[in-house]
């Protein structure tokens, strides 16, 4: 074991041969309790893994490499793909395709046209992946959800594209990253294993005004 050494893939809880019951958001962890309707906790195999991990010596890194292979095939992930828009999704559905389309359709030209294809934010793609579907899981169980959809599309979203569309691509970058870590922090999210499904934080009106952009920043 080399490449997966300390990471859920090499874990004995980490239930590559399942494929059936894995999903786009990974395959089963039996240490860990149900999400999303789901009987195992779902991970990625570069996830780091929790307390629990115990490393499956009879597992190798052929072995984690074929299920991820077939994680792919069946549901087409890679670092970023368009399948994980969890924030922009939770936006789109939120207020309705009618007013979100362009915006979301540009998003996804922003991530799949450069920054996948630029290795500098790999890292942070990996990152988003892990933690988007916290982040859209606590969204979509605020009280003000649409009100917060709202901000994030004014104040975060459309400054995104805007930025992209005069190809001032390190401009959209920065505000990308600025929109993922803002809603990580007033979310309270650090740790993908500590997540609490059934006790989400709810914003209240000062946190959902930090989501609003300075004057000068508009």
């Amino acid at each position: 074991m080399k490449n997966y050494k300390g990471q859920c893939g090499s874990c004995v809880h980490y239930r590559i041969e399942d494929l059936r019951s894995a999903d786009r958001d990974g395959y089963g962890c039996d240490a860990n309790g149900k999400v999303f309707g789901s009987p195992y906790y779902k991970r990625f195999p570069f996830d780091n893994s929790c307390s629990r991990y115990k490393e499956d010596r009879n597992r190798t890194d052929r072995d984690i490499e074929k299920a991820f292979k077939a994680l792919d095939n069946r549901y087409g992930y890679r670092p970023g793909s368009s399948s994980w828009w969890h924030i922009a999704t939770f936006v789109n559905t939120t207020l309705g395709s009618d007013v979100c389309n362009n915006y979301f359709y540009t998003m996804v030209a922003f991530r799949e046209n450069y920054l996948q294809k630029d290795l500098r934010y790999v890292n942070f793609l990996v990152q988003y992946d892990m933690y988007g579907r916290l982040i859209a899981d606590s969204l979509a169980k605020d009280s003000q959800k649409k009100l917060i959809a709202q901000e994030l599309l004014l104040n975060h979203i459309i400054p995104i594209c805007y930025a992209y569309e005069a190809q001032n691509y390190e401009l959209a970058f920065t505000k990308y990253m600025d929109m993922f870590e803002t809603l990580k922090s007033l979310y309270q999210i650090t740790d993908v294993t500590t997540y609490d499904f059934d006790n989400t934080k709810k914003l209240n009106t000062e946190e959902i005004n930090t989501l609003k952009r300075k004057k000068e920043e508009k």
